[in-house]
């Protein structure tokens, strides 16, 4: 075999690794990770994740996922960053609506306050994907929870 096999077949071998290259990249940031229950801990409390009813999740525009134990620490780490994720652009704030762990967008949940609920922050706030009685939404939760 002459010298420009070897080159061309290096370069088609190259040109593979870097499109292979890219698409692992590109998967990486464009999905929420899922929770590890049981071995993940709170973006904002450092507790362990360890109820998907209560689970809450941040997809950051650069792909990182944060998760949180509840939404009251959503709220908290919400609160405290939410002026540098706008600068940043888009994020995705995710919230449990079922014992299963199912996730949805923070605007298309209903939020109920029950105290008979015990989440992992005690204060007792939920998500559900369908309305309910006294439910209240996003962003009255930011700026109506203590």
């Amino acid at each position: 075999m002459n010298c420009s096999r070897h080159v061309a077949a290096a370069r088609i071998g190259s040109t593979w690794s870097a499109l292979l290259m890219l698409t692992l990249l590109s998967g990486c940031t464009s999905d929420v990770q899922p929770i590890r229950y049981g071995a993940d801990t709170c973006t904002e409390c450092r507790m362990v994740v360890d109820q998907p009813r209560f689970a809450t999740t941040i997809l950051t525009p650069k792909g990182r996922t944060l998760n949180f134990d509840s939404i009251e620490c959503l709220v908290q780490f919400f609160r405290a960053t939410q002026s540098n994720y706008e600068s940043m652009g888009h994020s995705r704030l995710l919230v449990s609506v079922d014992d299963t762990g199912k996730m949805i967008d923070v605007e298309n949940a209903f939020f109920v306050r029950d105290e008979t609920v015990r989440t992992p922050m005690g204060g007792g706030l939920i998500a559900f994907e369908t309305i309910r009685p006294d439910a209240i939404r996003w962003h009255e939760v930011v700026t109506s929870h203590p």
